[in-house]
């Protein structure tokens, strides 16, 4: 049933997405359809002026020879053939001009529509991505967490969305809550999850928002050399994890439980780390700079060459 539910969810966030992308390239289609009314008369009213220009061209100079009436006819040839190179090269220097203008304009066109075909392409693969997503065999979700991915690496705009969407995925499967007594370790699909969230683009992040993974069983996961400053992490289950390098700076990890941990280069500083249980961790080399440590569990951890530790 929690499959089931959890593949309903994934796929009613899908339809979600698709609204608001087809109200966006509904936008877009409009935009489009009042620039192509444009375009269209603009090419109209070209061929109206070149139209106009040809005629004048073979015109204007036999009006201007006709006013002449004391001129010979080999002089009425040379002033006609004279007037109407003036206004070929006048003419061809305005063909050049507008022609130009014509191509800016046709380029702007494609490119507007590059950029539509673009967000369709991107609303398709989305939806398949989250089909994957909520499935129930392990490779086939992974293989959705991935393709997430690789639609926030190409679009900035859906970035945040799929961090908070892999987000709600861990929090969802693996809660505190529904793993009191669990001793398993984390499946693939939520280790994959936490890759991708940990190796995003942190610049493409919007100001002032964070990833809330607080209250997560995440029991073996490998969470490797990444700063977490962006994720709120409190009352984790980091039991047996493998957190070496990571950069816990100022994070509020209070009731936290590290049972087993490999800690090694951790860097804890300014943390909130009170009531955590580092039984039988790997500190070795971690800095606890100015962390607070009130009612940690420290037994049979190994604290060589800690930083910053109180006694």
């Amino acid at each position: 049933m929690t499959i089931l539910y959890e593949g309903y969810k994934y796929y009613k966030l899908s339809i979600i997405y698709q609204l608001r992308n087809i109200h966006s390239m509904g936008r877009v289609y409009k935009h489009h359809r009042r620039f192509l009314v444009r375009y269209v008369t603009t090419i109209l009213l070209l061929i109206s002026i070149i139209t106009a220009g040809s005629w004048m061209l073979w015109r204007l100079p036999q009006l201007r020879v006709s006013s002449e009436k004391s001129f010979t006819p080999k002089e009425r040839i040379e002033l006609e053939n004279t007037t109407r190179t003036s206004l070929s090269q006048a003419f061809g220097t305005l063909s050049q001009t507008v022609g130009g203008i014509v191509l800016i304009i046709g380029l702007y066109f494609t490119w507007r529509n590059l950029i539509a075909t673009e967000d369709r392409q991107i609303t398709e693969r989305f939806t398949k991505a989250i089909e994957q997503f909520g499935s129930d065999k392990a490779e086939v979700c992974i293989g959705g967490i991935y393709a997430l991915e690789r639609i926030a690496n190409d679009s900035e705009r859906d970035h945040w969305v799929i961090m908070e969407v892999l987000t709600c995925f861990i929090k969802n499967r693996y809660s505190l809550e529904n793993n009191r007594g669990n001793q398993k370790i984390i499946p693939r699909e939520i280790q994959a999850a936490l890759t991708v969230i940990k190796r995003r683009d942190i610049a493409k992040d919007p100001k002032q928002k964070v990833l809330d993974l607080s209250f997560t069983y995440l029991k073996g996961a490998d969470l490797r050399g990444e700063s977490f400053k962006t994720i709120i992490i409190g009352k984790e289950s980091f039991t047996m994890s493998n957190l070496r390098g990571i950069n816990f700076t100022g994070a509020n990890l209070e009731d936290s439980d590290f049972t087993g941990a490999n800690l090694i280069d951790t860097c804890f500083v300014k943390a909130n780390l009170n009531s955590c249980e580092f039984v039988r961790a790997n500190l070795s080399k971690a800095d606890f700079t100015e962390a607070s440590t009130v009612g940690c569990i420290f037994t049979d951890a190994n604290l060589c060459k800690t930083k910053g530790l109180k006694s």
